[in-house]
């Protein structure tokens, strides 16, 4: 199983890292050394791969894992791991000289077919540089849009809209918008099980102080609003109702087709986080959702307020069930928490209420079927063939 699940170098690295967060006190079990061992015999990864993935400045380190696993064959690879002399990779950034620009590298390298995806988006500020030139926008666009390499390169949606933040105030920055736009809403496909066009649904976002900490370069709000985005461009706009909530909760509108420009303008309240906000409106103004989507950073209520498992007269829960009961009994809930990676199961379902935890996109995909079938991702495993 484990040998199947690596993908990528890093993988190996991951795997150690969860191992060490859920069992700090324990040796990796020799199964994953064995796993980790066989794919280095085999040689799955070159230099290139294992240059990009020496995590130097992370706690598991690739050299870390080439002495857990201990391969008997390509030592001489691996040695270079080990005594950091892998080759430099050749990348745009690296190879930008004063007589080689990014664009010039950019388009040497597109030509090659030579390019990595997310140096790109990251570069693309640098790419852009001087006066607009139409065919080096028509080239990156094309490269940007081509919806396999979207696919293929498991860029968290987030990073499109950090793109435009660097390109928004560039000449023509209204046709960046536009291609990056376009990118984020491929990259966040998702189910139709999770919203349909008809379904009527309210989106809550926290926007206490707190939400202003950052996560991978943009504030909780920031990934809660692009989360929001792509949940609300699939809904019939009659059907959507925002709200921002933390001491108090107001209704907001954006378009749902360039969501962009909001989401960089827009900044979180500094109030406190009350958790009964959201559902105290839907039931004093009788909106009738079929589903409720909220995101937060759960700061003070995920041990307490919210333990669905607890009887409580207070809290979270309590408004939900009474908002069920007054206004609509078929109700279902998502209830996203951005900063809980890491600090349990990412994705479960506790009567009829899904909780996430995490950044992850890929939940998208997951949230519906688990509401339609609690043991859903218990199946989806006992799928998997070894």
């Amino acid at each position: 199983m484990v040998y199947n699940s690596i993908i990528r170098v890093d993988d190996m690295s991951e795997i150690v890292s969860l191992w060490n967060t859920r069992h700090c006190n324990a040796m990796l079990p020799n199964a994953i050394r064995r796993a980790f061992r066989d794919i280095l015999n085999e040689a799955k990864f070159d230099e290139y791969s294992l240059k990009k993935y020496e995590q130097k400045n992370k706690k598991v380190k690739l050299r870390d894992i080439i002495r857990l696993a201990r391969p008997s064959k390509n030592l001489e690879l691996y040695k270079k791991v080990l005594d950091e002399n892998l080759p430099k990779i050749e990348t745009i950034h690296t190879n930008i000289t004063k007589d080689k620009s990014a664009k010039d590298l950019f388009l040497e390298g597109l030509a090659k077919n030579k390019l990595g995806f997310m140096e790109v988006l990251k570069l693309s500020n640098k790419i852009f540089e001087g006066e607009f030139d139409e065919k080096l926008f028509i080239s990156w666009k094309d490269y940007i849009l081509n919806e396999r390499r979207i696919a293929n390169s498991k860029v968290l949606p987030f990073r499109y809209f950090q793109t435009f933040v660097a390109l928004k105030d560039r000449q023509m920055g209204r046709l960046f918008e536009d291609v990056l736009q376009k990118a984020f809403l491929i990259a966040t496909k998702f189910d139709e099980n999770l919203v349909s066009p008809e379904e009527k649904v309210a989106i809550m976002i926290d926007d206490s102080g707190s939400m202003n900490s950052e996560a991978l370069g943009i504030s909780f709000f920031e990934h809660a609003l692009l989360f929001a985005a792509a949940i609300a461009s699939r809904i019939n706009p009659n059907n959507l109702k925002l709200y921002f909530w933390s001491d108090r909760c107001d209704e907001f509108k954006f378009d749902t087709n360039r969501p962009f420009e909001f989401i960089s303008k827009v900044v979180a309240n500094n109030g406190a986080t009350y958790t009964d906000k959201q559902f105290q409106q839907l039931i004093k103004d009788k909106i009738k959702v079929d589903k409720a989507i909220i995101f937060t950073d759960c700061q003070m209520y995920s041990n307490w307020y919210f333990d669905i498992d607890k009887d409580s007269d207070e809290g979270f829960k309590m408004y939900f069930d009474k908002y069920k009961k007054e206004v609509n009994n078929e109700c279902k809930l998502l209830f996203w928490d951005l900063a809980g990676y890491g600090t349990g199961t990412p994705i479960k379902l506790s009567k009829d209420i899904v909780e996430a935890n995490g950044i992850s996109a890929s939940m998208l995909e997951m949230i519906p079927h688990l509401w339609n079938d609690k043991d859903y991702l218990v199946k989806e495993i006992g799928k998997v063939d070894l």
